[in-house]
């Protein structure tokens, strides 16, 4: 099997997450839980499209490297995966459970998603590419993200004391700052093994 040929599925998969995405940003900007739950699935539709492709390296005794690596990229692409299911499940229980974020916490988790999308539209294209400047913006957007997320975090804990949040939308608010930092650290250590 041709490394090309791998990472082109790679180039693939985030090629259909991108509007994804977006749209999962648009929903959680509306509180538009029915958008949620249709990209949510989406999601999951996508990466069971590529399950017979992978399922066949799987299966087989013998791997060369290109296999092997095949394997190594698929099981962090789940994990990016499960980020972004996390993500999804957070936002559509804020919705359907009508729980109020201040407009500066809207704000923050839109700024963290736009970072992840561009982060997202990075890495597929230095999948296919591995252009060493795009291997530089993953990692310095990656660093970017954390950053940002620590700090919204640290700002959102001032909010839980002075009582502008509550506890029950603390919760999904750092859930889903977590959930941000998981998938873009995912996406950083996809590019390093590519």
């Amino acid at each position: 099997m041709e490394e090309k040929e791998v990472l082109s599925v790679f180039h693939e998969m985030f090629d259909k997450a991108l509007p994804i995405l977006k749209n999962l940003k648009e929903g959680f900007n509306k509180e538009n839980g029915t958008l949620l739950k249709e990209e949510a699935k989406k999601f999951g539709s996508i990466i069971k499209s590529y399950v017979p492709f992978f399922d066949g390296i799987a299966k087989k005794r013998e791997k060369d490297n290109t296999e092997k690596k095949a394997i190594e990229l698929l099981t962090i692409a789940q994990m990016i995966a499960a980020g972004i299911e996390n993500l999804a499940t957070k936002m559509i229980l804020k919705v359907e459970s009508s729980i109020l974020f201040s407009e500066k916490a809207k704000k923050e988790i839109s700024d963290l998603l736009d970072e992840v999308v561009t982060e997202l539209r990075d890495l597929k294209d230095f999948v296919l590419t591995k252009n060493p400047e795009l291997r530089k913006k993953i990692d310095e957007r990656t660093q970017k993200i954390i950053k940002m997320a620590y700090d919204f975090d640290s700002t959102h804990q001032r909010r839980l004391i002075t009582g502008i949040c509550m506890p029950q939308a603390s919760y999904i608010y750092l859930d889903m700052t977590d959930s941000i930092r998981k998938i873009s650290r995912e996406m950083r250590n996809l590019a390093e093994k590519v």
